[in-house]
């Protein structure tokens, strides 16, 4: 399942010295020797740092400055800040460094290459091993704020990037998983940009969901070792967050060997033993990536930017839920996603404290907590937290149309009228989401709200079923038909694959299979190994299937809908849906960069999709986390909530 997460009050800075003033005179003489040490050696960091960061100042004043247009040019239609970093209005200025945070995980990828691996799990961990040249604020996602880059200007047409790498950017020293010869350190080039964008259009590389979002991308052009040019052949709505994700590819470690051709490297590219390693620029670096048991990670005291206060992290690998929710309430775990019983039955009060009572103050809320848990006003008969706000991921039935059976548009819109989402929001969810009717989340502007979901009607879908042809003509209690126009009436009998670690998953399939069989339609249910899932909904070879989606509040549906990829293998639009009209739409929306004008067209879209349901749309859900009470700035953002920002006080942090 691909899941993931994104991401004003002040914090009162006298509560907490008040805090720390009554620690201080609580300890021994050689306690308070050992904390003044480590103010001392915390001070000589803070001015490393702003050495480092006036260093980088001074040289981004020197090189970023951008030039004045030559005559007949355009002048540039915006720059970004030379001297920030993404998201350091949202930093602690008390973070105290030091400690670890452990998570779980519920299955580990077949390899680390993002480019070839569609699974969530992946682009968390290379979003902390790696970086891109700009990230969004994580509390307003639509302004983009500096990481790998140090600046860019854009020219006036919207068609031309020009970005300025920091200079102080390296990759991170590794032993080869192949030779085993180290590999040192190396700096960080606009070479490494122009590797990826090569990779990425070599059409060996099974990256076609990739590929997708950078069809109207011309190129890349480098300038010099720290400058390139991203250009792009028309207008498009999302080319900003495109560029400025762009993320580096190091050509020395996928391409040690410069007398591979093409097809040797794209053989070794996608098979080779390197794809259980990860090198990156990031604020951390991979120190242990075992398959059997979970990734281990280490601050890289080399990072370029503001480095991250925790020390380590860990994601373990615990597939069964129950055991990983006690090794959580046991301290082993640092933060975990509750499932909707423990959030409501399993967390109960005074251990769990609720952060967030409710979702349309979470940001507030979790500010004014974290406030309150520096000043020491909090209540210390407690220990953990919890957190609810909305996610960016929802669930749906996916019907694989290229088999006849679901060809036929009023056989879907007959089936979601059989699928009971009422009772899947309050039987699995208990709650916590919405039901969606079309394929965006809701608090997207591009959701279109005048679309309401199709009720449950076993009534509504017999006569629907029936108009379509479907009758029980051999009194077996199942529907028949000549679907596939062989001469032959067969039953109407699918599977419905879905991942056998999900919980919640084979719940709502129980629940169709049940409501299914009223309507007189046989369900089976196929539980099936992530590993071995994927690899079939790649090769289309699946009748129906239950997963979830995640992204963005806003995006390009062109990855997930648009008829290029009905036909191809690896493609996001596994189900084979084509319509001209989507089409038409999904490539109006890329076009229009007035925000107003695109979310009038994707609403348009949401409902030529509702339509002809190639999917019944499920449940938004919504997201639910417990977490240690040692996090200081757990807070919700727009996005979510982000752990690159949260660190533990120096008396509280645990070596694991």
């Amino acid at each position: 399942m691909r899941q993931k997460s994104l991401f004003r009050v002040l914090f009162p800075v006298f509560g907490l010295a008040v805090v720390l003033y009554a620690l201080f005179l609580a300890m021994d003489v050689a306690d308070q020797a050992r904390m003044q040490n480590a103010r001392t050696e915390q001070a000589l960091g803070r001015l490393s740092s702003s050495l480092d960061r006036l260093g980088e100042s001074l040289e981004n004043l020197r090189y970023a400055q951008p030039a004045a247009p030559a005559a007949g040019e355009a002048a540039a239609a915006s720059a970004a800040p030379a001297n920030r970093f993404a998201n350091d209005d949202l930093r602690d200025p008390d973070a105290e460094d030091g400690g670890s945070r452990v998570t779980r995980i519920l299955s580990m990828p077949a390899n680390l290459n993002a480019l070839i691996t569609q699974d969530a799990i992946v682009s968390d961990i290379q979003a902390l091993l790696l970086g891109s040249l700009a990230s969004p604020n994580y509390n307003d996602l639509t302004r983009y704020e500096p990481e790998l880059a140090r600046s860019w200007e854009v020219s006036g047409d919207g068609l031309e990037y020009t970005v300025h790498l920091r200079r102080n950017a390296v990759w991170q020293a590794c032993t080869d998983p192949v030779t085993k010869e180290e590999i040192p350190e190396r700096p960080l080039t606009s070479g490494d940009f122009l590797f990826y964008w090569e990779v990425m259009q070599n059409e060996r590389i099974p990256c076609e969901a990739l590929r997708t979002y950078h069809q109207d991308m011309e190129g890349l052009e480098v300038v010099d070792d720290h400058t390139f040019i991203v250009r792009w052949k028309r207008p498009y709505s999302l080319s900003e967050a495109i560029t400025l994700g762009l993320q580096p590819l190091p050509r020395h470690y996928y391409r040690p060997d410069p007398s591979w051709t093409d097809e040797e490297f794209a053989e070794q590219f996608v098979s080779s033993p390197r794809n259980q390693w990860l090198i990156g620029t990031g604020p951390y670096k991979l120190v242990r990536y075992d398959v059997n048991s979970g990734v281990d990670f280490e601050r890289d005291e080399n990072y370029y930017g503001p480095k991250p206060s925790i020390q380590s992290l860990r994601m373990r690998l615990i597939a069964d839920n129950s055991v990983s929710f006690l090794e959580f309430k046991r301290g082993e775990l640092d933060a975990y996603g509750l499932q909707p019983a423990q959030w409501h039955e399993e967390t109960p009060e005074p251990d769990f404290r609720l952060v967030t009572p409710d979702i349309a103050t979470a940001h507030a809320d979790s500010l004014a907590w974290d406030a309150r848990k520096k000043a020491g006003t909090l209540p210390e008969n407690y220990l953990f937290e919890k957190f609810q706000y909305n996610s960016t991921s929802w669930s749906y039935i996916g019907y694989n149309l290229q088999k006849p059976l679901f060809a036929d548009r009023r056989t879907r819109i007959a089936l979601t009228h059989l699928v009971n989402r009422d009772r899947i929001l309050d039987e699995v969810h208990l709650g916590l989401g919405r039901i969606i009717s079309g394929p965006f989340i809701p608090q997207s502007p591009y959701y279109n709200h005048g679309v309401e979901p199709l009720p449950f009607s076993i009534a509504r879908a017999s006569e629907i079923l029936a108009e379509a042809g479907w009758e029980d003509t051999d009194g077996d209690g199942i529907l028949d038909r000549d679907y596939d126009g062989s001469g032959q009436r067969k039953p109407f009998r699918f599977t419905l694959s879905v991942p056998s670690s999900s919980t919640q998953i084979r719940q709502i399939a129980a629940i169709v299979e049940q409501d299914m069989l009223k309507a007189k339609i046989k369900v089976d249910i196929k539980p099936i190994e992530w590993s071995v899932y994927t690899q079939l909904i790649d090769q289309r070879e699946f009748e129906a299937t239950c997963l979830l989606w995640s992204g963005g509040v806003e995006g390009d549906p062109y990855q997930l809908w648009h008829s290029s990829g009905a036909n191809r293998k690896a493609s996001s639009n596994y189900v084979g849906y084509d319509s001209a009209e989507a089409d038409a739409l999904i490539e109006a929306g890329r076009r229009e960069v007035d925000r107003e004008k695109r979310y009038e067209i994707y609403r348009r879209f949401h409902e030529v999709i509702a339509a002809d349901q190639p999917y019944t749309f499920l449940v938004a859900p919504t997201a639910v986390l417990a977490q240690s009470k040692r996090f200081r700035n757990a807070v919700v953002f727009e996005g979510g909530m982000s752990s690159r920002l949260q660190w533990i006080p120096r008396a509280l942090q645990i070596e694991r």
